[in-house]
């Protein structure tokens, strides 16, 4: 063989290599930041108050969920100050016990009907919940979101910050741990 092909293939064995290991160090450190987020909830659709009592906003909240007490959270708005008049950002709510934000996902999850006249306003829009996802998973997710309105994946959910598509004529679902898997035929 040819001393110089030899060479380029064996360059082209370690590029591979380094790119593999590079991914895998990128899905790790993805992994990582997930876990940061385990215990904590994204909720949106709260207008802000320049008085607001998130406490008592939560209270209520967990209230309409079924818990005679609420969780022990902190909760914060995820906005510099000062807070525009008349928007929403949204509340970053973390739980003490992953296993406590859990089960108050999943009773969100199973209501879904969560309004503002629940915690006190004069008005029916709609509360909603998320799983704090990463950057990384935000875009995974909104590129899933986008192929599903287009009719190419019958499902797009999260679990435990992770993304997950069911695919249309497919039985199971899979994660999505880059934004480039999503346009890979199975």
């Amino acid at each position: 063989m040819n001393p110089r092909k030899e060479c380029g293939e064996q360059m082209e064995a370690v590029h591979h290599r380094v790119n593999s290991v590079e991914f895998g160090l990128q899905q790790t450190a993805e992994d990582v930041a997930r876990l940061e987020r385990a215990s904590e909830l994204i909720i949106s659709g709260i207008p802000y108050q320049q008085t607001e009592n998130l406490p008592q906003f939560f209270q209520n909240i967990a209230t309409v969920l079924g818990y005679d007490q609420p969780p022990i959270v902190d909760l914060q708005r995820l906005a510099k100050l000062p807070i525009a008049a008349g928007s929403a950002p949204p509340i970053l709510c973390q739980f003490a016990l992953r296993n406590v934000r859990n089960d108050f996902y999943r009773r969100y999850m199973t209501n879904r009907d969560l309004t503002l006249r629940h915690i006190g306003f004069d008005a029916d829009k709609r509360i909603f919940m998320n799983e704090n996802l990463t950057k990384l998973a935000r875009e995974i997710r909104s590129q899933a979101l986008r192929m599903k309105k287009a009719g190419i994946f019958a499902q797009v959910f999260t679990r435990n910050g992770a993304v997950y598509v069911k695919r249309q004529g497919q039985p199971t679902s899979e994660l999505v741990q880059c934004v480039q898997q999503l346009s890979l035929q199975k």
